[in-house]
C-alpha cells in the first residue's frame, strides 16, 4: 500500500525502482534517497524488505527513511499487468525496472 501523504509531492520525484536489494540497485537506491526523491521499492517477501532497511540504517536516519522510503511488500512483477497498472496510475515521475532492462 502506497502512504497517501508519498502520492503526490513537489520536492523530489516519485521514483519506483526494482531491484534495489542488493548490488548496483542497492547503490542506486542510496544515491536516489540521498537527492531527497520518494522512492518506493517493491520486494517480494518481508524479510527481503526488512533486510534492505537494515542495510539502509547504515547511511540515513529514521526520519529521512520514513520520510522518503516506502517498501511495497509482496510485490509481484512476473505479470506485466501490474506493471502497466502501476504505470497507469500515474504517481511515479520516473519507474527503473532493473531486470526488465528499462525506464519509464
Amino acid at each position: 500500500m502506497i502512504k497517501d501523504h508519498l502520492k503526490f509531492n513537489d520536492n523530489g520525484r516519485n521514483i519506483l525502482i526494482t531491484g534495489s536489494s542488493s548490488g548496483i540497485g542497492f547503490y542506486a537506491l542510496v544515491n536516489l534517497l540521498k537527492k531527497e526523491n520518494h522512492l518506493f521499492i517493491p520486494v517480494r517477501s518481508f524479510s527481503r524488505g526488512q533486510d534492505m532497511e537494515l542495510k539502509l540504517r547504515n547511511f540515513f536516519n529514521d526520519e529521512h527513511l520514513n520520510k522518503f522510503l516506502n517498501i511495497i511488500y509482496n510485490a509481484d512483477f512476473s505479470d506485466l499487468n501490474n506493471i502497466n497498472n502501476i504505470i497507469e496510475g500515474g504517481y511515479f515521475n520516473v519507474i527503473l525496472i532493473k531486470h526488465l532492462n528499462f525506464i519509464f
